[in-house]
């Protein structure tokens, strides 16, 4: 099953590569993995008994996307 997730959004990944909207630097498989792992990052500092800033979590995610899936022109 965890396969399949992987597996879709790694394709969808490849077709938002493909139009442009993602940049193409990195492996669609790669990428669908380490969302998966950001979002489990989330959850984990959340059930800490000293979470995580959201707005200090936001600003971090907000950099790493910015620098992995915005096209380079």
């Amino acid at each position: 099953m965890h396969h399949a997730l992987n597996a879709a959004f790694a394709e969808a990944i490849a077709r938002a590569q493909a139009k442009g909207l993602i940049t193409p630097d990195h492996d669609p498989l790669a990428l669908a993995v380490f969302i998966q792992a950001y979002t489990m990052g989330r959850v984990l500092g959340d059930l800490d008994t000293e979470p995580v800033d959201p707005a200090a979590w936001n600003a971090l995610i907000g950099d790493v996307l910015d620098a992995l899936v915005r096209p380079r022109r």
